[in-house]
């Protein structure tokens, strides 16, 4: 079994194609190798022409979740029914997976499907404007986010518990540091 994006759109009638989506000038086209009897294609309308595009599985419950520009699906690989998809927002930064969820953060939250679909949204408790989750470790998803409280000046780190399926409560954050000599004497 094998699902993956491909980079040159296939030849017409060369497997059957499901369409997923409504504007089609953008598209992203996914081999769906899953065995000898069932081998398609997805075509994928991308939301936007340089957003993210990604693809992740999970075999055992038979699901896949891909990213279109930004815009996400989700849908059984076997039979291939569309059981989540975004609408032009939220724009999809980013998408981590684990054994039972898959999450994609946004501009401003985190969003966790299931075999079945949306399960849940969370925020943090600060203000962000960008939510990069990179990988798994342990009990927890791992990313950062762009926020004003330092200022945009580096990424902070983030974590999110799986099994409460909620943000970790704190985010360090590291306060400019202010020299009243330093002001004074402006050295």
């Amino acid at each position: 079994m094998n699902i993956e994006i491909l980079t040159i759109i296939p030849t017409s009638g060369q497997f059957e194609e499901v369409h997923f989506g409504e504007n089609f000038n953008y598209s992203l086209w996914v081999d769906f190798n899953i065995s000898r009897e069932n081998h398609w294609v997805g075509c994928f309308s991308r939301e936007y022409e340089n957003g993210l595009d990604k693809v992740l599985y999970n075999d055992n419950n038979k699901t896949c979740c891909v990213i279109a520009g930004g815009k996400c699906y989700l849908l059984n690989f076997e039979n291939k029914n569309l059981m989540f998809e975004t609408d032009e927002y939220p724009i999809v930064q980013s998408l981590v997976q684990t054994s039972e969820y898959y999450f994609f953060g946004s501009f401003y939250s985190v969003y966790i499907l299931d075999k079945n679909g949306l399960i849940k949204e969370i925020e943090p408790d600060i203000m962000v404007d960008g939510i990069y989750l990179e990988y798994q470790k342990r009990g927890k998803i791992i990313g950062k986010v762009d926020s004003a409280e330092n200022q945009y000046k580096k990424p902070l780190d983030i974590s999110i518990d799986i099994e409460k399926l909620e943000f970790d409560p704190y985010i360090e954050i590291e306060k400019p540091k202010f020299n009243l000599l330093k002001r004074i004497f402006r050295k």
